[in-house]
């Protein structure tokens, strides 16, 4: 069995292996895949030691979630689950098939909605799906003006800002959830997701892959500033990398076929499978946590491991630099450079840091109310700040983007707090009741900053249109 090293999610105590099983190509997408060759797939990844696994209501319309929940009920022990909020499955009467690319769909279809109702009921219904009482990670799938068009994305946004942000956190802070996140297939909304408060992850699919790197600069970059894990979907960018002609899920353009020959071409003369090139790739950026190819066979995913195992020359990652086939200043394996951030015993150290919050918990408590005051403060300037500039018809859109970031950076601030006081509570009971009140004026004080950096985002976004 493969050695697995794991990496953190974003700054919660979740560990995932590096490679991980998607289970949106194992739905049905394409092409048909029978059940027990889905099953069989899920299987041989616990067996060979993966321990993060993703899916969503939207693959298979809900196929997948049956599905994965199928494969893990009985090993779920070890194992880390993500799923999707934002959409809906209500029934559907028709019989096409494939239909949306989904061949023998479940007999539903999507209604999109990421409203704060929206968010919780996509939370509660994929536990439904899935069968299993929790999941570890939710995403808000799929919302961006690339899935909706600018007018539809408008009215969506406002449904996440306004409410399913919100939803999220709350999920989170009642221990529901334990990471929140986008999952999209453009960079640019997850930039504009800082806006709205803190984010564990984000699954990004095929912007930072072997073939492009569109999201190094300055998606990467703020990510590992922020403290926000990627998730390295898509790695083959839609198969093109495997020679399918398919980018993005439909026909690759001309300038995408001629680049994956140049790519291929530098593997053949390392000898180098492109399989191995692109799913080793990704974990050079610090951001990175795990990569998530979707198999749908056991013999794909055997595929998969042998690439993983598959020893790459440094001279191949310096070909490549300098035919210009990636990104100048791009992080290659094997460079020196700032090291991914990787935990193979971070479960035990996580205890040792709670174990000495505990240790200084009379301390922390004594320190509590000026924190506390200070806090309050600030948030009472950001509300006069957010009500001076909701004011104005055209405020300073320079004001209200430092505005924002001091609203980001304050929340941070203190749901850090927040976490560790609930780590304290978790080890020592007899603290628990002492630290209760706080953390729910801590949670206060956290919905309070949301719901400004929510007025403060719509008031620039009006600015935009």
């Amino acid at each position: 069995m493969t050695s697995w090293r794991k990496r953190r999610v974003g700054q919660t105590d979740l560990e995932i292996t590096e490679l991980g099983l998607g289970t949106g190509t194992m739905a049905g997408l394409f092409q048909e895949v029978p059940t027990d060759q889905a099953l069989a797939t899920i299987e041989l990844a616990v067996e060979s030691g993966l321990t993060f696994y993703d899916t969503s209501a939207q693959y298979g319309y809900g196929r997948a979630e049956h599905l994965l929940g199928d494969g893990l009920r009985a090993r779920r022990a070890g194992t880390i689950v993500s799923t999707k909020a934002g959409r809906l499955l209500r029934p559907y009467a028709g019989t096409e098939s494939p239909r949306d690319g989904w061949v023998k769909p479940f007999p539903f279809e999507a209604v999109y909605d990421y409203s704060y109702d929206g968010i919780m009921r996509s939370h509660a219904d994929s536990l439904i799906r899935l069968g299993l009482a929790s999941v570890d990670i939710l995403l808000v799938h799929d919302i961006g003006t690339m899935a909706h068009g600018e007018r539809q994305n408008a009215i969506y946004w406002e449904q996440l800002a306004s409410g399913g942000y919100r939803a999220l956190t709350e999920l989170k802070a009642k221990g529901s959830i334990n990471a929140i996140g986008l999952g999209v297939n453009e960079w640019a909304v997850l930039m504009d997701a800082f806006a709205l408060g803190h984010w564990d992850v984000f699954l990004l699919a095929g912007r930072y892959t072997l073939l492009e790197q569109t999201a190094l600069d300055p998606l990467l970059s703020t990510c590992v500033a922020r403290g926000t894990s990627v998730i390295c979907g898509g790695p083959f960018n839609s198969g093109a990398l495997m020679g399918t002609g398919i980018w993005n899920y439909a026909a690759a353009p001309r300038a995408i076929i001629d680049r994956v020959a140049a790519l291929d071409r530098v593997c053949r003369d390392h000898g180098v499978p492109m399989g191995a090139a692109a799913l080793q790739f990704p974990l050079a950026h610090p951001a990175i946590c795990t990569v998530l190819p979707g198999p749908k066979s056991p013999e794909e995913l055997r595929g998969i491991l042998d690439w993983w195992n598959t020893p790459i020359p440094q001279s191949f990652w310096s070909a490549i630099a300098d035919a210009g086939l990636v990104e100048p200043g791009t992080p290659l394996p094997g460079a020196t450079q700032r090291p991914p951030r990787v935990f193979n015993s971070g479960a035990t150290r996580a205890k040792d840091r709670k174990m000495a919050d505990v240790a200084h918990v009379d301390e922390r408590l004594k320190q509590l109310p000026e924190k506390i005051e200070k806090w309050r403060a600030d948030a009472v300037t950001l509300r006069k700040e957010t009500e001076t500039l909701g004011a104005m018809d055209v405020p300073d859109e320079e004001r209200l983007v430092a505005i924002e970031g001091t609203a980001g950076e304050l929340y941070q601030e203190i749901d850090a707090l927040k976490q560790t006081l609930s780590d304290i509570a978790s080890i020592s009971p007899a603290a628990a009741g002492e630290l209760a009140p706080v953390s729910e004026t801590l949670h206060l004080l956290l919905l309070e900053i949301t719901e400004l950096g929510t007025k403060l985002y719509s008031k620039r976004s009006g600015l935009a249109v």
